[in-house]
């Protein structure tokens, strides 16, 4: 379980090259209260990726699971995968 606004997984690019991988998988996976899990790039190199896998995955309470671009950046933001075998919940 990801809970919590400090609590952070994030890669990030700010040059030409790529950001990471970020890879997150359990039975039953848990983003909640305001955790994030983020790519971002500000450069021109693409964000990167953002996996989530389980059985049963739950983002809520104001969790976030992004790729993105800031502003003035020329790279792309990304992909972001979630997989659910048997339930996923997206909810506030």
């Amino acid at each position: 379980a990801l809970s919590g606004a400090e609590t952070v997984v994030s890669t990030r690019t700010s040059g030409a090259g790529p950001g990471g991988t970020i890879a997150i998988g359990a039975r039953e996976v848990s983003i909640a209260e305001g955790a994030q899990v983020s790519a971002t790039t500000s450069g021109t190199g693409t964000a990167g990726r953002v996996q989530v896998s389980g059985e049963q995955v739950s983002v809520a309470s104001g969790a976030r699971v992004e790729a993105q671009t800031l502003a003035g950046a020329a790279g792309d933001g990304g992909d972001v995968t979630i997989r659910a075998g048997a339930a996923l919940t997206v909810r506030g």
